[in-house]
């Protein structure tokens, strides 16, 4: 369907309302308030609050893909600075308020086939690129080639998606923060340069 101003702006403001009050905490009139439209605009773009979820999520992960382009699919920087770079650019839009692709995963996935068959989706083509960059890092020797790329890649997903889960909860980003040392300091260097070292 064509991006219509108010279809778009639909979009814009109730990605906000979704992070601020999560998908349950949201009515379709609290969306249609922070947008300043009618109620009956809303359903004039979209058949249901559901629908209009999993289009909230498909723009949401498509601003997403704009960030990975720019990090992850930078091929003149070297592989684990991608990654870096990556997280940096992503801690920067963060505001406490989580990722929206976490928090529904969380709170609609068990409840929603429409909006848990979209997560599904965004995780498949989410974990392309950094399964591509692990595996440069591996071919480089940057990386450690004793663990498969593609269960690295998943691990940084989901246990990124878990530190910005306790940032919620705590309320700082001492979470993230450690996310970074265990996967840059720990999880992810080769051992081979080492070894050649000692």
């Amino acid at each position: 369907m064509a991006r219509t101003p108010v279809r778009q702006h639909l979009v814009e403001k109730g990605t906000q309302v979704f992070l601020e009050r999560g998908y349950s905490g949201s009515a379709v009139q609290d969306i249609t308030a922070a947008a300043e439209v009618p109620k009956g605009s809303f359903y004039n773009h979209f058949e249901s609050k559901e629908a209009f979820g999993g289009q909230v999520l498909q723009e949401f992960f498509s601003d997403l893909q704009r960030t990975i382009s720019s990090t992850l699919e930078d091929a003149s920087v070297p592989p684990v600075r991608r990654l870096q770079n990556y997280f940096a650019a992503i801690i920067e839009t963060l505001d406490g308020q989580g990722c929206l692709i976490g928090n529904f995963s969380v709170e609609l996935s068990p409840l929603s086939d429409v909006v848990r068959t979209e997560l599904l989706r965004i995780f498949e083509q989410w974990v392309k690129p950094f399964q591509k960059c692990i595996i440069e890092g591996q071919e480089t020797g940057s990386i450690r080639r004793d663990l498969a790329p593609d269960l690295l890649a998943d691990f940084l997903i989901a246990s990124w998606q878990g530190a910005i889960l306790r940032m919620k909860i705590e309320r700082n980003r001492e979470p993230l923060d450690q996310f970074l040392t265990v996967v840059f300091e720990a999880l992810l260097p080769s051992t081979e340069n080492i070894s050649n070292e000692s």
